[in-house]
């Protein structure tokens, strides 16, 4: 999750994408900032900003959302999806 905000604020810092995994491709600082740099010369259109979805009205349901609306249409009130499993390993 860090390694995720690091990139997103690199973006937003320099108006550049960089793939995540130059982030740990890269053993030193200074390794990535060369990465950094060549992905800024390779670079020559900016990505488009990321605008907030609408919230008016009803928004989409994610995938497990709708996967939970489905299993409450199957067995309305079952819980059944929310009960931790818990394995018992035999020794």
């Amino acid at each position: 999750m860090l390694a995720t905000q690091a990139i997103s604020r690199l973006r937003e810092a320099f108006q550049i994408e960089v793939p995540l995994r130059s982030l740990f491709e890269s053993p030193t600082v200074a390794t990535f900032t060369e990465s950094l740099l060549q992905y800024r010369a390779e670079q020559k259109l900016k990505a488009p900003p990321i605008k907030p979805a609408s919230r008016q009205g009803e928004l989409r349901l994610s995938l497990a959302q709708q996967r939970l609306w489905f299993l409450d249409q199957l067995q309305p009130g079952n819980p059944a999806y929310n009960r931790p499993l818990a394995k018992v390993r035999s020794f």
